[in-house]
């Protein structure tokens, strides 16, 4: 992945509004606070746009995860290949198999692991590797928002003697950045408590529909638990949860745990 992939109009202007943000915010907003409170937030604020503008670099830059060339699903050691009576997933677009979870995608032309969605904010696919990048950009820029919007707001009160359209303008922005980043924070923490991406969750509800039709009771098969959930995308040690540098625990996405395979697994465990 080059570096032409960062030169889109929306990636451009993605870091035209984080730099300008952060220009009003720790130099409009917070000069008129002279002494430690404002080094501390000023400190704090540049910290978490380090982490946006990383979060941002690697889900920008880092391939998704593509199907090998030589990828051959065996029936007999993975069983996640198998979905809905069908032997195995081929791609008729790309002309290879391709392991569950993986899914075309029409604008990168080829399958990508795991995926969730293309985002064209992103000028990339989001799916296996770049997946934890992009989960930790939103709830960065969630913070970002909410924290933009208590020091401008504090400081507006605090110097509320004469009134500009601007400050009005940039508060309303706030305000729906915070709400939008607010929902898609709630929207990806729903799916990572149930090891779903965006496609699964439509997915489900019809296969949902389809159990419930027959009588039967649809749990998603990589539901694995909650917290194997959360180890399973932002990895085994809570201290790195926060970090979208550590990703080495995600293995190569060929292969997904299921439910069914850890039942098993439990009940070999419990009879050992």
């Amino acid at each position: 992945m080059g570096l032409s992939r960062c030169l889109t109009l929306p990636i451009l202007a993605f870091l035209v509004l984080l730099l300008s943000n952060y220009y009003i915010v720790v130099v409009l907003a917070l000069q008129p606070w002279i002494g430690v409170p404002a080094l501390l937030h000023a400190l704090l604020f540049t910290l978490l746009n380090v982490m946006i503008l990383i979060s941002h670099g690697l889900a920008v830059l880092r391939d998704p995860g593509q199907v090998p060339a030589n990828y051959s699903p065996d029936l007999e050691t993975d069983q996640s290949t198998v979905s809905k009576g069908k032997e195995r997933r081929f791609c008729e677009k790309c002309g290879l198999y391709k392991p569950a979870r993986a899914h075309h995608c029409r604008i990168c032309k080829r399958c990508i692991l795991r995926m969730d969605h293309h985002c064209s904010w992103l000028n990339n696919c989001v799916g296996h590797r770049n997946y934890k990048a992009f989960l930790l950009l939103v709830f960065y820029l969630f913070l970002g928002c909410s924290y933009s919007l208590a020091i401008f707001g504090g400081s507006t009160l605090n110097n509320s003697s004469t009134y500009q359209f601007w400050k009005v303008m940039y508060g309303v922005c706030l305000v729906v950045g915070v709400l939008i980043f607010g929902s898609m924070q709630a929207w990806y923490a729903y799916l990572l408590v149930q090891n779903k991406t965006t496609i699964e969750f439509h997915q489900g509800k019809r296969e949902g529909w389809i159990a419930v039709k027959a009588g039967q009771i649809y749990r998603h098969p990589y539901d694995l638990g909650l917290l194997a959930n959360l180890i399973n995308v932002l990895g085994p040690k809570t201290k790195y949860w926060l970090c979208p540098m550590s990703v080495g625990h995600i293995g190569s996405g060929l292969w997904s745990r299921t439910l069914s395979e850890t039942h098993i697994n439990n009940i070999l465990a419990d009879s050992s």
